[in-house]
């Protein structure tokens, strides 16, 4: 062992002429010296004790160190248990990490730290984040955070692996910035727990999410501008946001095309697609929301599925759900779309049930927007049509389930 027998720092060790110069050595009692020669060293072998107690800032650090002096890379092996840092783990390149399991391992923050895991400036190709929590502290820490600061060095921040990953008690879990943040990367059911910030804040291009979790975040995903190699935006396969603030935000302009598919919405307490912090024009070339079901919070009868003061592009809601909606006066006109103006929204095939004033619309019709209803189907009527003589455009066909059966809205 490590300390004492049966401790898990137990390791293979061989000779070596001269002291190496990275951790993971001992010297012998005839003045030998011999280096740890592990492929997927145990942080206990450097001294991890794992048990919510000691600090093992300097432990984690060795490990990631010595996986990249001896290997240029390698895989750090969490131990059972949680380690306590205090500074930030500085990341190194091409070096990867893998626990027990988000129950099992867990990196937890103490003291004043900010950023629990810093890569900056890294080659991220084939790294990959396995099987552990990055458990921080309310409204301080972010538990990733990866940045590019200079542009033309070789240093890519692109193509990282994050699975079965659990961020949990931070500002930010994920936060990406700097001349390119983070891009290029996919998440695997990984999880994103009570962020005051936000769950994932993605300033990178070409993000893939699958089966994920964003839950009781101030915002479980923010969108800014996306930088990076790919040309679309973040995409959502599948996945959960429950009893978040917002559950998506916009914060700026030059958004690549974002699409969600298949993912579930529930019990958000101000709105569903928003303006980051009521903001600003947004401009992106395109959002795509294609077979999710929204159910807001029933008690709170201001959240929008769509609030997005100003929009430049096209906004396409298709095959979606919303259920368990409350009842809403006639005074609050966006409770479920409000498009902006500039943009092109368009809502097909869904249905609308459980509620009051479905898949309820009132577009800008002073400035230049197009409204699209085809074949939706609400249990409702429809808002108000736009005054005589207004810019925009409001066109499509709405089905009620009332006396009136059936109502046809063209142009």
């Amino acid at each position: 062992g490590y300390y004492a027998t049966g401790d898990g720092g137990d390791a293979l060790y061989k000779r070596v002429i001269s002291e190496p110069a990275h951790a993971g050595k001992v010297q012998s009692a005839d003045g030998a010296w011999w280096e740890l020669s592990e492929e997927e060293p145990s942080v206990k072998m450097f001294g991890a004790k794992a048990d919510g107690a000691n600090d093992d800032t300097a432990s984690l650090q060795a490990a990631i160190d010595y996986c990249s002096a001896k290997f240029s890379g390698g895989m750090v092996r969490l131990a059972n248990g949680v380690h306590l840092i205090s500074s930030s783990l500085i990341w190194k390149d091409h070096v990867s990490m893998r626990g027990e399991g988000q129950t099992s391992s867990t990196i937890k923050a103490t003291g004043s730290m900010v950023r629990m895991i810093s890569m900056i400036n890294l080659w991220l190709s084939g790294v990959s984040l396995e099987r552990f929590r990055v458990d921080g502290v309310q409204g301080q820490t972010v538990g990733l955070y990866v940045e590019q600061t200079v542009v033309g060095t070789g240093e890519t921040v692109g193509h990282l692996q994050m699975s079965d990953v659990q961020f949990v008690n931070h500002l930010n879990g994920l936060d990406g910035a700097g001349v390119f943040a983070l891009f290029d990367s996919s998440l695997t059911k990984v999880d994103f727990i009570q962020c005051t910030g936000a769950g994932a804040f993605i300033q990178g291009s070409g993000m893939n999410f699958y089966g994920c979790t964003f839950r009781v975040c101030g915002d479980g995903v923010r969108i800014a501008y996306l930088a990076g190699g790919s040309i679309g935006g973040p995409r959502f396969f599948g996945g959960v946001w429950v009893q978040n603030n917002f559950d998506v935000t916009f914060d700026g302009s030059l958004i690549r095309p974002c699409q969600f598919y298949g993912c579930w919405m529930e019990m958000c307490k101000t709105g569903v697609f928003a303006t980051y912090n009521s903001g600003g024009a947004v401009n992106f070339l395109g959002v795509k929301v294609d077979g999710c079901l929204f159910q807001p919070d029933s008690t709170s009868p201001g959240a929008a599925i769509w609030n997005v003061a100003s929009f430049n592009g096209s906004v396409t809601f298709s095959d979606c759900v919303v259920v368990n909606s409350p009842s809403v006066n006639a005074d609050l006109p966006n409770r479920y779309y409000n498009p902006g103006a500039g943009g092109v929204l368009s809502v097909s095939s869904s249905v609308r049930t459980n509620g009051a004033d479905s898949w309820q619309v009132l577009p800008d019709f002073t400035t230049n927007t197009l409204v699209n209803m085809r074949g939706v189907f609400s249990d409702r009527k429809y808002p108000d049509d736009a005054s005589a003589g207004a810019a925009g455009l409001l066109q499509g066909d709405i089905y009620y389930n009332t006396s009136t059966a059936f109502l046809t809205m063209k142009n």
